[in-house]
């Protein structure tokens, strides 16, 4: 899983949607957070919640707004 925090600001995409994650990985590199890939029927995994949930006071950007990754799946981080 994740070994290590980078930082409380990430972003989320679906890998499905992929010019989102790519453009957005680019920004993410650069700003030095965390891009999880996100499942946008099922969500994020186990893991990928356990992750946000250990940061404190996490922001999180959507890649491909709500039109991707609705709002419940979002909040479920």
């Amino acid at each position: 899983m994740f070994s290590q925090k980078i930082g409380s600001t990430l972003a989320v995409a679906t890998g499905a949607n992929f010019p989102d994650a790519l453009t957005g990985g680019a920004l993410a590199a650069k700003m030095k957070f965390l891009v999880l890939l996100i499942n946008p029927t099922s969500g994020a995994s186990a893991g990928a919640k356990t992750y946000v949930k250990a940061l404190v006071a996490p922001a999180i950007y959507v890649y491909g707004g709500t039109g991707v990754l609705t709002n419940t799946i979002v909040k479920g981080l």
